[in-house]
This record gives C-alpha cells, structure tokens and sequence, in this order.
C-alpha cells in the first residue's frame, strides 16, 4: 500500500500552517492559509496567504500575501473554477483571479461601496462571472441599490453590466443555455400595503439584454404571516423552475412561458437526470415533476400524515443517485430514519433496510457512491456510528468494518471516492483519528498510516480531504509539524524508467569553493526528458552553505543522466563540516519508480578555518537545529565577565542555561535543570556579582539558582515558597544580591525583600510587606542598599539595611506620622550621598539628600516655595559629581537646574523659555547617554517647540544647537552625539552647522512606532551599529561611520520585506552579538567579529595595524599598510581607493574584502563567487618577483575598459596569491 507523505512543513515547528478551503482546479491544489500582522494599526486584521500545491516540495509555493483581511471576515468567499483560473473574493470586497502562479495571482477588482454587504457570486457562465453589487448614496449611504456586473478576469473587463434602479436585493439566480436569470425585489414599489415587487430578470451579458421577465408580489401575505419569495430557481432540459409564494412556477425565457406548475409550497429543488424532484411543505415528502401540473406528482407517501418523512432534520440536498436510482433517509414513522431509495414510482420507493431495528434511527450520513455501491455511516445500535455498504438490497445492506469496537462509533468523516477506492477519516480507539481506507470488505478497511504515533490522532477537527487525479490531499498532525498538507498517491506505479542516484564526488571544501557531485540517472527509454524531484537536508542549509538547489532537476531527451553540483559559497566563520544529503522523491511513481537500493546520496562540506570575515554577521550556532527559534526576541543576553548568557531551547532539552564565546564550539548547554525536554525556563538576572551569574527557574515553585558557567559550578541557591514568584528589581551591593518578591498566602498577598551571598543559609528575607510597589526601587549607595518601604505607621518613606533584619531601617520619618513623604523613583548616588525627591508636608515635594542617618537626611533646597506646591523634581542624573535635573520653582516653568548638595549650590542653569513657560515637558529627556564629551545634550521648549540645546552646566554655556524636531534614541560615538528621530539618524558635534541628518532610513514612512524606527543604538569601536526598517529589507542590522554614504545595511540576513529583526545587541570582547531570524534557522544568536577597525581615510599617511586582527579601510590616497599580526582584513570600497602598497600579507590568514567595490561597478551589485572567472580582477607579476599587482577591470567582460593596476602586495607571488580563499568578494 502507498504511503502519506507530509508535501511541505509550510510553517516549520508545532503550531502548524492552519491550512482552509483545500480546493481542486483543473488538477492543481489551492489553499490558504492565515498570518498574524505584526503592526498595532492593524489589530483587528489579520493576512491570507494563497498557496498552490503539486503534491511536491519544490511544488507547493506561495502564490500572494492578501492582507489587511478583517478577523471578522478572515475566509474567502466564492472559490470559482472559471476555465482552468481560480476566483476568489477577500474581505467580502475585493475579486482574485490566479492561474497558480505568482505573477498571475492579481486583484480583478474592488468593490467598497457598502461596508457590510459584499458582491454576491451569482453564476460562472461560459467563463464569464456574473456578481451583485450594493452600490450606496448620500452622506451617511442611506440610498442604496443593487447593480449586476460581469467579469472576464481581467480589470479592464470587469465593468457593470446594468444598474437596477430602485431594487434593493438580488435573491436566486442560474444560468440556461447562456443566460443568466436572477430576481430582484423593492420594497418601495408597494409602500401603501406593506408589501414588495418582486421581479424576474434575463441577462445575456449585455445592457441592453438585460431586462425584466416578469413582475410579482412580493413581501407579506395578506395574513402578514408568511413572506412571499421567489427562490430556488433550478434548471431542468433548459426549463428552469422556481417556487413563488406557495406555488410552483417553470419559465422557457419568455414572459407568455413564464407559468405557473401547480398551486404547491416546495423547498429543495433538485435536477437529478432530467428530472424535477423537490419535498412539498405540506406533507414533507419526495414529489417529482415533468412541468404540468398533472404530472407533478407525489411519488410515495412514505409517512401519512401532516408531517411527512422528510421533516426531521432531513432535506433533498441530502439524495444521492446512482444510475437512475434515487437513494435518501427518511423516518416513515415505523422504522426510524433509515435508507431508502426511490426509482420515481411509487412501487419503486422501498426501504431499504431497517439498519437499527424498531422505531430507532440509524443516523445515517455521508452518502458516497464508489463505483455503483453506497458507502454511508450508520449507526445500528450496536455499534455507533461505523461504515456500511449497499447494493441497493436489504441483504447487500451491509456494516462494512466495526472500526471501534463496542457502541461509541468511530467518528467517520470525509468520505471520498478516490479511484474506485473509499478514503475517510476514522477513529479505531487506539490510534486516534488517522487516515483510512477500504475495498468494501472488512478485510480490506485499514488505518493507511497511523501518522501521529499514539492514540493522539491526526486528522482532529482540522481534517479536510481532496482527490486530485488520484492524489489524495489532507490535512494532518504528525505531532512534530502541527496540521499541515499531506498527500497520498494512490496511482499505480510506473515500471520503467527506474531512477537513482550516486555521489560522483562526495567531498566539497569551502577553501577554494572545491565542489561535491551528484548524478541522477534513469533506466529504459531516453527518448522524452524526464523531471525528477528530491529533496535536501543535512546539516548545511540550502542557498546559505552552498548554491541553492531548486529540488527538481530534468534529465534532457536523449539523455540517461544529469548532474547536480553542490558549490560550497564564500563563509564568514569557523563553523565545522557540514553534511549535504538529497533524497529523490518517491511519490511520483505514475511518472517514475525510484531505485530503493540508490534513492539517497550524501556529500560533505570541509570547512574553510581560516575564513573569518570580521565585520560580517555569522550564525553563531544553529541551537535549534532547523527553522524553529531557540531564543525569544524578547529575552535578554547577559554577559557577565567573558561569558555571554542566554536562555535557549535546542529541542531536546527545553529552554535551559547557555553560554557563548562566540563560536561553535564554545556556544553550549550550561545545565540540563529540569531534564528531558520539559524547561527550567531561566530568567537570567543581568548583573555580575564578582563573576556569577543568577538567575532564577519557576516549574512548580520559584528557585534562585547561580552559575560560573560551569555545569558543577550551575547550583541550587534557594528554593522559596510555592507562593513566591520572580525577582524585581536586583541590585549588587559589595557582592551580596538584594532583590524582591511577591508572595501570597491564601488571600494574603505581600512583598518580601531579600539578600543572598550565594549560599542557601545566606538567602534569607529582610523585610515583609502587604503594600504593592513597597522596596522599589533598590539602589546602592555608600555600601548600603536604599529603598521605599510602606507602613502603617510611617507611610511610605526611605529605608536602608546593611543586610541584617536588625539593620533594615527606617531612615527618616520625613513627612512625620502616617502620611507618606513620595519618594518614589528619583534615587541617584552621588559623592556617598543618596539624592531624591520628597514631600516633608511643608515644603511640598522639593530636593532632599541623606547619608543614610536621620540627621543627615535633608532638604537640599525649598525650590518652589511654599506646602501647597512642588517643584515637579524629574529626571535626576550625575554628570561627573554634579546633580543635574529638571523641576519648576514657580518662577520659570520647569527648567534644567543643577546642584552640589548645598542649597546655594543648587541653581537654575538657563531659563531655556523664558516668562514661566516649561523648557522640559515629559516628552523631552536628558540622560547619561546624551552626556558627550563633557557635554550634556538634551531637547527643550524654545519659541518653536523642540529644539535641541547642550549645556556645559553654566549659564552662558547652555545654548541652542540647533533647531528640529525632537529626537529619541541617543548615544556618544568619539565624541559625537547621535540621536533618531523616527526613521532619521542624526549626528550632532555641538555646533549648528554640525549638526545634521546623517540618513533618512526609510524616506517613504513617516511611521513612529518601534516597527518603523531606528533602536539599539550601540557604539562598537567608533561605528554606530543599530536595527532599522528601510521599507524594502525588513528590520535589519545597520551600522553607520557618520556619513551618508557610510550608513548602510549590514547585511540583509532575512532576505526580502521580512526582515530579521535584530535585538539584544550586546558587545563583548571584540564580539557584537544580537539574536535575528534568516528565515531558516528561526530566532538564534548571531555575532560580529569586530576586532580593530582602521580607517585610512583620504590621508596619504602610512597605516599600521595591531597585534590582534585588524580591518583596515585604506580610503583614498596612495599609502602604504603594513597589517601586523593576527588575521588582517584589508577592505576596497570603491575604485578610487588606488595605490595601496601592502608590505605584509599572508597567505592563509590575510584576506582582501572587494564586496563593496565589486557592488560599485556590478550593475545591481556582484552576485557572484570567483571575481577572476567574471573579469573583474587578476594577478600580475609587481616590482619584485616576489611581489603583485592587483589589477582591476571596470566593466569585466562587458565593455571597453582595461585592465589598470589597483594595489601592491609585498612579499608575495601571484602564484600564492591566485586563490580566490584569500579574497572576498
């Protein structure tokens, strides 16, 4: 028996791809699938994504990200097959058209004019799609009407095809021969009496064809009971017939052919062969008509009585034929529901059996005709819901299998003919729902495959299942993917040709780009090409490690074999061999048969260790092998000494302790906390204490652990309470942790302050109690830990321990008795004295100061006079000794002041807008990060909003820099400050004219959100590095040397809009690290080896670089470089960077980086791998014989220019050098 195969892992790990609406056109799969929109404008809507399928890999594709789709109305609607073109409508509004490949998925067109009513599909006739749509008017679209419109697939032929004035619904439709019949009703036109017109209209695509048949009432009886309709227009030998009122009509097209039937209330027409059946609302039973009214007939009266066989729950939509027999469920009254069947006599209107005898029904459902023989689910009262057979007699009326034994049933569903054979989906009580199958005999109905070993299941409620010329689709949980597309081929296999495939060359190397070689051959006749489909894994990822393979290969007519080569590409670190393997794809056996013995060869990639490329990102280690992320985004890295720390989940362990120095090697599992898969879920705690880590584990109760990286040295500190959870707020002070927690008891809750020196007997709680942010913030002065704490007594106030319960004191009752003083987070040490705000209840809340004794415990200065006003003291920060805050004193609106703790010392810098308007208000800022140079750099009110100003701490030294808006992110770069506004890098020397926008990132937003601004601003080595959205690549890494031309993207790691959304920048030792998603490894760690750049310039002045490994960026000028130890990057950026003479390169260690200047003269930037076999570089003999010139070609191949001299290497041959492994292009 074949066997299901998972088609494609859509959305790699558990959560699946939520695949809907499974559809076959003209043998090709459609479906879709849905995506979250990261975007707060967006929060209601969510995207669809339209996939096509050929049971392949390579074969199943991304057709068209449709988005913002309302989550209200998330599915599509209409799915239609026009001549081989698949349509669809989207948010109710907008027409698709898709011919299954991505160009060819196009908007048709939209339509908005009525919110909460869509176009409605109303017929395909001969490949034209006819629709209603609600066009409104006036100024809140209280007018509306309806008007009928056409579509041929394109946009210039989708146009209205008549506007129906005054109608304000289209009711049924159908096409006969060519033209289309619809209804429409005003509920105006009979205003007086409560009642509608209904109107019967033809359409043959065309204005003037499109006219009224025939006028009815419509709207309430005369009763006011019942409302009159026209509906079920159902066409029948070029009749088509509808029910109106209670009356059976039939229409030739023509108004004098347009009569009535018979005077009969009827529901659920049905044309099967030929023949009119419908059920009568009077008795409820099967009537047949051949458009008289004396031959529209009561076939039987299964049930006598007004209320018939068919009124409990059952309807003609439900009667299947096979051949000219009619075959339903009714309850005759006697039997229950049962199976009947009908050949449109009254003689030849039986049961068929009684499956549940007595008066008890069966519940039969999922009538399925497999080559003449009814496959249905029944239930006989023994055993549940099973699957049953019939022949169309009592004793061919058979249970086929009792797949569940016992009464409880199997939950059968999806019953489908697939070639003769009957698919389904079944649950046995032991499995769980799978995939099964049957040939009608007990022997014959089997579990395919029990895809989700267990009794998990995999079919669940998401199971949907297609038949596609022989293909089974499905949707399944294998309990590793989640539900995603799976197939089965149920064609018979071919017998020749027969394929296999060989490694011809097994062993590829990155030095030197060495290749591995595969070759796929064939058996029997060579005469027509033949496609062959495999596909890749292995250690190495596909288009990352190598040249990408598409996973379908030809082998041309008149051939017997093809190649394919697997090209190690240009790598940036360290990382291992890694392994290739392609496996050929089995499942095309109607097609091909694959050899079993020669279905898979493998091939290993060497590794290039001397490849190190310092300012490229490289993935530092792929934790979660595959594309599942190992690490939040919104975790954090930590480094603690040399040591980066990580919380990380490889999938085997669960989210545990890692660390990293930054290579392959050296990025590994800590400890292994709560083992097996199930996680520790460390929150690593982001201070160093004298080189230890903690951090703290919740699985059934919070645990304080510590680590020196080491797995012996990765111990249990504390175990607390089950009603303790998490640290707040950790402070070092002299190697001994503070920290607090929540706790509850019963209905208790509380908080609890804490010291810890490492040691289980050394943890122990300071200090308890019931008020919500009590012991906040923590914070370290004069070897003392400070905080707030609430009581009854004192009302919140300052707090002080020396880590004894004994010393954990109240400091200063400062606001005397039970009132609090407010002090809450403006706590700043300097010069052994705590500085702060607090309200005494006389002075207001002004600026105070302690040592940590009562008596020293101060107002430093009463700034705004008086008990009943404050001076609105914020934002309080040390800049070499001095305290520098904002706050008003009722004079001059709230300013930049300054103090030394004295009260004479504590003054207005500059009243930055004068007459007691606010200089500062709380969108403006100044921090430590904007202290540049012995400069503080800060945003301010002044005559024309925000402006940014800078203050050497006296008056005449406060001045305005520059006029603009205000700006965000900030940090110091060589004495520079840098700073974002939205999008926009800026850079700012203190002067006006310094002051200036680096690099608009992205020009076409004007978006502030983080999405859409520049963050993690991070000065490494003098070069800015931070993430940004461009609005092409994505949130990516970018890096910037202060210049325009010099703020570029690092690298598109995520290649398309998607972007890889760096975070957590982090640098350490030489090594920036951040976490990103490449869209195949999913989120990880990656780094940048900095080491030590050197930038020549436009100097002609010699450059010398360090023992360690350097990148060195000549610039222009003529110069020589001398690299030193290490291994040495020495970088071209353009072609004016001629002249360079290069006194000590090494073979093997050294490397020249042409990227950039190979992107300058490439149209659309250098894609490719050998710079030499492209012509754009070679090697002659120098000066010396031991010496080369680098000689470049402007225009490669592709003009006119020559070869010219570019640079000089002593010390060399063009022999050693003419190795592309000592180049980077």
């Amino acid at each position: 028996m074949a066997k299901p195969y998972l088609v494609n892992d859509i959305n790699p790990g558990f959560d699946g791809s939520n695949i809907f609406y499974l559809t076959n056109v003209n043998s090709t799969v459609y479906f879709f699938t849905s995506f979250s929109l990261e975007d707060d404008a967006y929060e209601d809507y969510v995207g669809i994504r339209l996939w096509t399928s050929d049971g392949t890999k390579p074969g199943t594709i991304a057709l068209k990200d449709i988005s913002p789709v309302s989550v209200f109305n998330t599915e599509p609607q209409g799915l239609t097959n026009f001549n081989g073109i698949f349509y669809f409508l989207t948010d109710g509004y907008t027409l698709w058209r898709s011919d299954g490949t991505p160009e060819g998925t196009v908007n048709v067109a939209n339509f908005t004019g009525n919110r909460y009513t869509p176009p409605t599909l109303l017929a395909n006739i001969n490949g034209t799609l006819y629709f209603s749509v609600l066009k409104t008017t006036g100024d809140y679209e209280e007018e509306y009407h309806y008007d009928l419109w056409k579509s041929d697939g394109t946009t210039a032929g989708t146009f209205r095809v008549k506007e129906l004035d005054n109608f304000v619904g289209i009711g049924s439709s159908t096409n006969v021969n060519g033209i289309l019949y619809f209804t429409t009703y005003d509920n105006v036109f009979y205003q007086f009496n409560n009642t509608e017109q209904i109107t019967l209209w033809k359409s043959d695509g065309t204005e003037e064809g499109t006219v009224p048949l025939k006028e009815f009432r419509g709207g309430y009886d005369d009763d006011g009971n019942n409302y009159i309709d026209i509906h079920n227009l159902t066409n029948v030998n070029s009749i088509f017939y509808f029910t109106y009122a209670d009356e059976l009509w039939k229409s030739d097209g023509m108004q004098e052919g347009t009569v009535k039937v018979k005077d009969i209330a009827t529901s659920y027409l049905r044309n099967i062969n030929g023949t009119l059946y419908f059920v009568a609302e009077g008795d409820y039973e099967l009537w047949k008509s051949d458009g008289t009214e004396e031959g529209t007939v009561l076939i039987k009266d299964i049930k006598p009585g007004t209320l018939g066989s068919f009124v409990s729950g059952n309807s003609i939509l439900d009667v299947i034929n096979i051949g000219d027999i009619l075959y339903f469920y009714v309850d005759d009254g006697t039997h229950g529901r049962e199976l009947w069947k009908s050949d449109g006599t009254t003689a030849g209107t039986v049961l068929v059996k009684d499956i549940n005898s007595g008066s008890g029904s069966s519940k039969i459902s999922g009538l399925t005709n497999v080559d003449g023989i009814l496959y249905f689910i029944a239930d006989d009262g023994i055993h549940g819901g099973e699957l049953w057979k019939s022949d169309g007699t009592t004793a061919g009326t058979v249970l086929v299998k009792d797949i569940k034994r016992g009464s409880g049933g199997s939950n059968i569903s999806s019953l489908t003919n697939v070639n003769g054979i009957l698919y389904f989906s079944a649950n046995d009580g032991i499995y769980g729902g799978e995939l099964w199958t049957s040939d009608g005999t007990t022997a014959g109905t089997v579990r395919v495959k029990d895809i989700n070993p267990g009794s998990g299941g995999s079919s669940g409620d998401n199971f949907k299942l297609i038949n596609v010329d022989g293909v089974v689709y499905f949707t399944a949980d294998d309990g590793i993917h989640g539900y995603e597309l799976w197939a089965l081929n149920t064609n018979t296999p071919v017998a020749s040709p027969i394929v296999s495939i060989t490694a011809i060359d097994a062993s590829a190397a990155e030095a030197g780009n060495e290749p591995a070689v595969f070759r796929i051959s064939r058996t029997g006749d060579t005469s027509a090409s033949l496609t062959v489909i495999y596909n890749v894994d292995g250690t190495a990822i596909n288009g990352k490690d190598y040249n990408r393979l598409t996973e379908t290969v030809t082998i041309t007519a008149g051939q017997s074999f093809v190649d394919i080569t697997i090209t190690p590409l240009s790598d940036t670190f360290p990382e291992g061999n890694k392994t290739v393997n392609v496996t050929l794809f089995d499942q095309y056996y109607q097609y091909y048969a694959v050899d079993p013995s020669a279905k898979a060869a493998n091939a290993t990639i060497a590794d290039d260790t001397s490849a190190v490329v310092l300012t490229e990102p490289y993935l530092v280690k792929d934790i979660y092998p595959g594309p599942t992320s190992s690490y939040s985004p919104y975790s954090y890295l930590t480094k603690v000494n040399d040591i980066l720390y990580l919380s990380a989940n490889d999938g085997i362990n669960g989210t545990e302790l890692w660390k990293s120095d930054g290579t392959l090697a050296g990025t590994v599992l800590v400890k292994d906390i709560v083992p097996g898969f199930k996680s520790s879920d460390p929150n690593i705690i982001q201070i160093n204490i004298d080189g230890i880590v903690y951090f703290t584990t919740y699985d059934s109760n919070f645990k304080l652990w510590k680590s020196d990286g080491t797995e012996e040295g990765t111990v249990l500190v504390k175990d607390f309470p089950k009603s303790s959870s998490g640290t707040y707020d950790p402070t070092n002070v002299n190697g001994i942790l503070y920290f607090t927690t929540s706790e509850s008891t019963g209905s208790s809750y509380g908080y609890g302050l804490w010291k810890s020196d490492g040691t289980s007997a050394g943890t122990v709680k300071l200090k308890t109690s019931s008020e919500s942010q009590t012991f906040y913030p923590l914070i370290s002065a004069t070897d003392t830990l400070y905080f707030t704490s609430y009581d009854q007594t004192y009302g919140r106030e300052l707090w002080k321990t020396d880590g004894t319960i004994a010393g954990t004191v109240l400091v200063k009752d400062i606001n005397p008795g039970s009132d609090s003083s407010r002090i809450f987070i403006n706590l700043v040490s300097i010069n052994n004295s705590l500085y702060f705000s607090a309200d005494d209840g006389v002075h207001g809340e002004e600026l105070w100061k302690s040592d940590g004794t009562e008596e020293g415990t101060v107002l430093v200065k009463d700034i705004n006079p008086g008990s009943a006003v404050s001076s609105n003291i914020s934002t309080l920060i040390n800049i070499n000794g001095i305290l520098y805050f904002s706050a008003d004193d009722g004079v001059h609106g709230q300013e930049l002041w300054k103090s030394d703790g004295t009260t004479a010392g504590t003054v207005l810098v500059k009243d930055i807008n004068p007459g007691g308007m606010y200089g500062f208000d709380y969108n403006y800022y100044f921090s430590s990060n904007t202290y540049v140079n012995g400069i503080l750099y800060f945003f301010a009110n002044y005559i024309n909003g925000a402006e940014l100003w800078k203050s050497d701490g006296t008056e005449a030294g406060t001045v305005l820099v520059k006029d603009l808006n205000s700006g965000t992110a900030a940090t110091g770069v060589n004495g520079i400050l840098y700073f974002t506004d939205g999008d926009t890098l800026w850079k700012s020397d203190g002067t006006e004219e310094g002051t200036f926008i680096v690099k608009d990132i992205n020009p076409e937003s004007s978006r502030t959100d983080y999405d859409y601004t520049i963050n993690d601003l991070v000065d490494v080595n003098g070069t800015l590095y931070f993430s940004a959205e461009d609005g092409i690549h994505g949130r990516e890494l970018w890096k910037s040397d202060g210049t325009t031309e010099g703020t570029i993207i690092v690298e598109d790691l995520n290649l398309g809009a998607t972007g890889s959304n760096p975070r957590n920048l982090t640098y350490l030792n030489d090594t920036l690290y951040f976490t990103a998603d490449d869209g195949i490894h999913g989120n990880e760690l990656w780094a940048i080896k900095t080491s030590d750049v050197i930038n020549g310039d436009g100097s002609r002045d010699p450059l010398t670089g360090t023992e360690g490994s350097d990148r060195i960026v000549g610039g222009t000028g003529s110069k020589t470089i001398t690299g030193g130890a290490g291994n040495d990057e020495f970088v071209y950026t353009n072609i004016r960077e001629v002249g360079h003479r290069i006194t000590d390169f090494t073979v093997g260690s050294d490397k020249i980086v042409l990227t950039e200047l190979l992107d300058s003269l490439a149209n659309d930037g250098y894609s490719g791998s050998n710079a030499f076999a492209d012509g754009y570089v070679r090697l002659v003999q120098g000066s010396t014989t031991n010496s080369t010139i680098l000689q470049i070609d402007r225009d490669s191949f592709k003009g006119s220019a020559v070869f010219r001299p570019f640079i000089q290497l002593d010390n060399v041959t063009p022999q050693a050098m003419n190795n592309i492994s000592n180049f980077v292009f």
